[in-house]
């Protein structure tokens, strides 16, 4: 037998993230937010010069030239499988132009080049790259790691903030509606860029008869000024979980069917 339940628009899913706003702020900057600055900062390696895609289209598309080793020196700030990859630095005829540029390299056959050596280079429209030369790639599984341990540091967190709102959604999708009054009202954390929430405490009439004591946090849009301790409102009630109805969202839900 399948449950009636209302309509209730997937933007208030987002609307009760937000009671719960420090977890969810929490694992936004433990989780989220590292995660993708090491993206970002993974796509930005990926594309400097010789390491990223351009290095299939010089493969391709690149004329052979002769390059001239201007210097090699080792790079002493990054160390990778316990050795320092070796910066070159080459330069090579383009179209009648001296053109430099370089490459970083783990290769062993780069410790035997000395400025004035004389390389084979691959060259396409004033880019370049040494074919013999493996350049230097910051390892993926090293960023994976990285980013994982950030995500699980942050999933508790959003997990709880999630869960929060999942339970009002279903709430408000299956609950039914009872009748309450208000006991206590409280304050609650709020983000500084979202509407002001307070933290209300009421008491609901179950159809059994027993009374229910519970709280919710619901935003503070000026309705609720006008209910004090003992003032009627509306509540939800769904296996075993409650929360007090927001006019302002009841209001955007359809009937129950």
């Amino acid at each position: 037998m399948s449950l009636e339940s209302r309509r209730v628009p997937l933007s208030l899913f987002l609307t009760f993230l937000l009671h719960r706003p420090r977890a969810l702020s929490v694992g936004l900057l433990l989780g989220v937010v590292p995660t993708i600055l090491i993206l970002v900062i993974n796509g930005l390696m990926g594309s400097m010069d010789g390491q990223g895609p351009d290095r299939r289209r010089i493969a391709k598309e690149g004329r052979v030239v002769v390059a001239r080793v201007i210097k090699s020196a080792p790079v002493s700030n990054i160390t990778i499988e316990n050795r320092n990859p070796l910066r070159i630095t080459y330069t090579y005829k383009w179209e009648g132009q001296d053109v430099e540029d370089v490459i970083e390299t783990l290769d062993r056959d780069a410790e035997r080049l000395e400025s004035g050596k004389e390389v084979k280079a691959l060259a396409v429209e004033g880019d370049s790259m040494l074919p013999n030369f493996s350049p230097v790639h910051f390892p993926l599984w090293a960023m994976g790691v990285i980013g994982g341990i950030f995500l699980l540091m942050g999933a508790p967190f959003l997990f709880y903030a999630i869960s929060g709102a999942f339970s009002c959604y279903t709430l408000y999708r299956f609950g039914e509606l009872l009748s309450g009054t208000v006991d206590a009202y409280g304050t609650s954390y709020t983000l500084f860029f979202t509407p002001r929430r307070v933290k209300v405490s009421y008491t609901a009439l179950l159809p059994s008869g027993e009374a229910l004591k519970s709280s919710s946090v619901v935003v503070d849009d000026g309705s609720w000024r006008d209910k004090p301790r003992g003032a009627r409102l509306a509540v939800l009630c769904f296996e075993g979980k409650s929360c007090a109805v927001e006019e302002g969202l009841w209001s955007k839900c359809g009937e129950k069917r």
